[in-house]
């Protein structure tokens, strides 16, 4: 009797610990519609503090999907580059298609960097880049329409539960220690 006692009280003390909770996954999209020509860049920030974060909750992984469309010019059949930054990550993508009707989507995954850096603040600064094409001047050109970053978010362990957690522990190993 005395042992489900004990057990039932450690199964309290561990479902009432804020640590254990389940993670969930929140996602902030941002409608960019910005036209971009060779040389140009435009940064947005994706802004996790409306979901509490770093304050009640911190991230543990993130994901970040960007979509372009090809540039304004109908007879483009240039090869459109973008150059993206995000979170310590720089990646190079080719914007495919042709005309305003094309769409290509990117997935990255964000780095350690760009996960503390929302941890620190909330925030992770996007950076899209038209790179200068040397070879065919003037045609890199497309939109970028959005960016979405989905982030796996779990609680931020309160002191106050990991102290009852803690005190939980400790009396119960003074009590088996007095048992035995």
């Amino acid at each position: 009797m005395k042992l489900m006692k004990t057990t039932a009280l450690l199964v309290a003390l561990l479902l009432a610990n804020p640590a254990l909770a389940t993670t969930i996954t929140v996602t902030d999209e941002i409608s960019v519609q910005e036209s971009m020509g060779e040389t140009e860049s435009h940064t947005i920030y994706h802004d996790l503090t409306e979901f509490g974060v770093p304050d009640l909750y911190e991230v543990v992984s993130a994901e970040l999907t960007l979509q372009f469309s090809d540039g304004w010019f109908w007879g483009d059949w240039a090869l459109d580059m973008a150059e993206v930054s995000a979170g310590g990550v720089t990646a190079t993508f080719n914007v495919a298609g042709r005309g305003f009707f094309s769409l290509t989507a990117t997935l990255m995954s964000v780095s350690n960097a760009g996960v503390d850096a929302l941890n620190t603040d909330g925030l992770l600064a996007v950076t899209v880049s038209a790179q200068d094409t040397a070879w065919w001047q003037g045609y890199n050109d497309f939109h970028w329409l959005s960016s979405s970053l989905e982030a796996t978010i779990h609680r931020v362990p309160e002191p106050a539960g990991l102290a009852l957690l803690g005190l939980g522990l400790a009396v119960l190993g003074i009590r088996r220690r007095r048992s035995v």
